[in-house]
C-alpha cells in the first residue's frame, strides 16, 4: 500500500498558473493500516521523496511530516471512527434525492 500512495504522490497536476497539485494518500493509509503505521509509513514516504527525488526539499520536510504524515492520517482516522453521523443527520427526504446520497454512501463503507 505504501508503494502505492508513494508511485501516487509521485503524479502532479495543474491547480493553476505555476502552482501544482498531488494525492495526499494519509487518509487511504490509516483506513488500511491503521493510523500509527500509516504515519510511519507516510513519513518514510515523504522522506524519500525529499531525499532521493527532490521532491519538496529537506528544508519543507518537517512541515510536510506534520501537514501529510500527522494530521492527514488522523483526519482520515477521525472520519473512519466518528462513522457518517453528519450524513446520517443531513439525509435527503424525497426519494429522488437519496439515490446519490445512498450510492456515495455505499461507496464510502461496507456497511450500508
Amino acid at each position: 500500500m505504501g508503494a502505492f500512495v508513494f508511485a501516487a504522490q509521485m503524479i502532479n497536476f495543474p491547480v493553476g498558473i505555476g502552482t501544482s497539485g498531488h494525492l495526499v494518500g494519509g487518509a487511504l493509509l490509516a483506513c488500511t493500516l491503521g493510523p500509527a503505521a500509516a504515519c510511519v509509513v507516510m513519513s518514510a514516504i515523504l522522506a524519500i521523496q525529499a531525499l532521493v527525488f527532490q521532491d519538496g526539499g529537506i528544508l519543507a520536510l518537517g512541515p510536510n511530516v506534520i501537514n501529510m504524515a500527522i494530521v492527514g492520517v488522523l483526519a482520515g482516522t477521525c472520519h473512519i471512527t466518528c462513522g457518517d453521523a453528519p450524513a446520517r443527520a443531513a439525509r435527503p427526504s424525497s426519494p429522488a434525492a437519496r439515490s446519490p446520497w445512498r450510492s456515495a454512501r455505499c461507496w464510502r463503507s461496507p456497511n450500508c
